[in-house]
């Protein structure tokens, strides 16, 4: 790390700050450099910085600095700050650019290639959640790359979309690396990029959620909007993103679903209705010759299985092991393009071993490569966790 990234770093400390407060340091002393030389008189002038907020700025050195590069590098985190070359020029036109990036994984060319942020409703609902998961993957399919936030509901499905095309993702977090322990998260930054602007031991703030759209929006060329109330932390999200000037689309809903209204208002005011993929991705196929339409399906939607009628008519239990010969092809076409590790995960699963702890130890493989692999079999609907933590085998009748 040469000496202007430190003092990038350096400047990364204080994400108290707000964004208004941190464009007009660097455009006043010409950089981090020049805010570490300033002093803490001449810092405490500005508007929206406090004597004690000067104080602390003043009496933080580059000391931080090299711990924090020294903890990342512990971490596995790569730093990526605004001078460096792999800093995208994309993000770095948005209005407060993040002073630098800490990578989990590796992070893609995002400024040659068309990069869409999937995002919607923590609250959604199933329709949401599969529209979001599917048209991630159509995208992934079709050459570009998916941004998620990695919030519940349409963000983190599109995610799994992404992860389940075998293509790149890139997840931004509202926290820095260590608050996040998920495996979603792990398998992003193992086939992808996890990307946070706040080093490891920031202490989080509920502002951080919101600063991060502009990071994820600023990446992006465009957003889908797939499902959002009509007041919904998603507009905040789609009002950044115009801002930036990028492009909207919306996924039609159900037009009395209170989840759809925040939808329907974006598509009378002009967003692109978009129902695949590719309805998206041909916007930009002039501009990027890679991209290509898709028809791949992802594949828990390649077919649906109905079960026949039973006497009682009740629906059948699909979370519980059934070794019914007629669950046998549906099964069969769920499992046959599992990998080696993934086929002795469910094997050791299938032979009685449901906790974590088993599965490492019945399989032989590390904890890393057990978890990403259960990530993976949980999105495709072979595996399910019970409330105690216990996971089982999903064969559906």
């Amino acid at each position: 790390m040469d000496q202007t990234g430190l003092y990038w770093i350096w400047f990364s400390c204080f994400p108290f700050l707000r964004l208004r407060t941190r464009n007009e340091l660097i455009d006043a002393f010409g950089g981090p450099e020049g805010v570490f030389h300033a002093g803490e008189k001449k810092i405490a002038t500005f508007r929206g910085i406090s004597s004690e907020l000067a104080r602390i700025i003043g009496s933080t050195g580059l000391d931080r600095a090299y711990s924090i590069a020294d903890e990342c590098s512990r971490q596995g985190i790569d730093i990526v700050t605004r001078d460096d070359p792999e800093y995208p020029f994309r993000l770095k036109n948005i209005y407060t650019p993040p002073s630098a990036l800490y990578v989990k994984g590796k992070l893609p060319d995002i400024d040659d290639s068309a990069v869409i942020a999937v995002i919607g409703t923590r609250k959604a609902s199933q329709y949401g959640m599969r529209m979001g998961k599917r048209l991630a993957f159509e995208i992934s399919r079709c050459g570009g790359i998916v941004v998620s936030l990695l919030t519940a509901g349409v963000d983190r499905s599109a995610a799994e979309g992404a992860l389940l095309a075998g293509e790149s993702c890139v997840g931004v977090l509202g926290t820095s690396h260590e608050q996040e322990h998920s495996p979603l998260a792990d398998e992003i930054a193992e086939n992808g990029a996890l990307i946070s602007e706040y080093p490891p031991g920031t202490s989080q703030l509920r502002s951080f959620f919101r600063d991060r759209n502009r990071i994820a929006s600023g990446l992006s060329l465009g957003t889908v909007v797939v499902e959002a109330p009509e007041k919904s932390g998603t507009r905040y999200f789609v009002s950044e993103a115009l801002e930036q000037g990028k492009d909207i689309f919306a996924v039609p809903g159900n037009a009395d679903s209170a989840n759809s209204m925040g939808t329907l208002d974006l598509l009378k005011m002009g967003a692109k209705p978009v129902a695949t993929g590719w309805d998206v991705m041909s916007e930009y196929a002039g501009m990027y010759p890679e991209l290509h339409y898709s028809d791949d399906k992802i594949p828990e939607l390649k077919s649906e299985f109905i079960p026949e009628k039973t006497e009682n008519c009740q629906k059948p239990d699909v979370s519980v092991i059934n070794t019914n010969s007629a669950a046998e092809p549906e099964w069969n076409l769920k499992t046959a393009s599992l990998n080696d590790e993934q086929k002795t995960i469910v094997s050791v699963i299938e032979n009685g071993a449901s906790r974590i702890d088993e599965i490492m130890e019945k399989s032989t493989f590390p904890a890393p490569k057990v978890l990403s692999n259960l990530t993976i079999l949980e999105i495709r609907g072979i595996i399910i966790r019970d409330l105690s933590g216990n996971i089982r085998l999903k064969k559906h009748f």
